[in-house]
């Protein structure tokens, strides 16, 4: 199996979870490995979109920065729907804080880099 067949899987899997994980109540640790491994997967979706543009080769730093942004951006939507859901009480509220939201958006960014290191350090 290849890596990149192995990392989607276990995403998948945590994607998975995380929806069900809505419905019921989850330990607050389990929080962190759902934003690592999103971070991941969406870097490796940067990784896809950077090989896909029809560019020379870039340089390591920028694809360093625009994985990283692309990843933030995409955590930093999930958490203010996250925050719009619990503030119109479609969602019951879950200990929605500052310092949770903070703890994910890190969570996220160490996703990102562990993605870029994995898919998007060494595109050609």
């Amino acid at each position: 199996m290849k890596l990149r067949t192995a990392v989607f899987s276990i995403i998948m899997v945590l994607v998975i979870a995380e929806i069900v994980g809505f419905l019921a109540p989850q330990p607050e640790w389990l929080d962190i490995p759902f934003h690592i491994a999103g971070g991941i997967g969406w870097a490796m979706f940067a990784a896809w979109m950077i090989g896909k543009a029809k560019t020379e080769r870039n340089p390591v730093w920028f694809n360093l920065i625009f994985t990283a942004g692309f990843v933030m951006f995409i955590g930093s939507s999930w958490e203010a729907l996250e925050f719009l859901l619990v503030r119109g009480h479609i969602f019951p509220s879950t200990g929605f804080t500052l310092r949770d939201t903070i703890g994910d958006l890190f969570n996220d960014g160490v996703g990102s880099l562990i993605g870029w290191l994995l898919f998007v350090r060494n595109l050609r």
